[in-house]
């Protein structure tokens, strides 16, 4: 199978002061994408490759759909038992190169996802409502899904008597 090109690319400026940018092409094996849902309150574990799958991951990408998210972790495992420590998701992270996903502390084959952001904070009370259609607005919660993307590239290798299939799973 002729390798994959994922051509990444950075940009980064401050307003009006230095700036810097790069692309990089990693070469992968194979792709995989997957998004999911997660509440309050919930864990989610995800399979980036089969536990008999003994590629690396060269590449990962995770990123949640909204800004800001509070409280929300993960953390990797090679055989699904041990963890690694947590890993605050505040933004989206990007692994570029076998060297930086060694920093999670395992070949991740799994990631496990937990989201528990604080309470809303005590409003102060709000007038009452002067029509029945302001009456029936709903507020605004944190209680609802949100959606957190992954790309994962597995990296390139020798075996070619190996068998590549997509192997990122779900579970609830």
């Amino acid at each position: 199978m002729a390798p994959i090109k994922l051509k990444c690319t950075f940009n980064a400026q401050a307003d009006k002061g230095p700036k810097s940018d790069f692309t990089q092409d990693i070469e992968v094996e194979d792709t995989d994408q997957a998004g999911f849902s997660i509440k309050v309150g919930q864990t989610r574990e995800i399979e980036l490759q089969a536990s008999d799958d003994n590629r690396n991951i060269s590449f990962l990408l995770i990123k949640p759909n909204w800004s800001n998210p509070e409280n929300l972790i993960y953390s990797a495992s090679a055989d699904g038992q041990t963890w690694s420590s947590e890993v605050t998701l505040d933004k989206p992270h990007v692994y570029l190169g076998t060297g930086l996903i060694s920093l999670l502390g395992v070949i991740p084959k799994r990631l496990k996802f937990t989201y528990n952001p604080p309470a809303p904070a005590a409003q102060a009370k709000k007038p009452e409502p002067t029509t029945s259609a302001q009456a029936n607005k709903p507020d605004s919660t944190n209680d609802e899904p949100k959606r957190i993307e992954i790309l994962v590239g597995r990296s390139v290798f020798t075996d070619t008597s190996a068998q590549c299939k997509p192997s990122m799973s779900m579970s609830k």
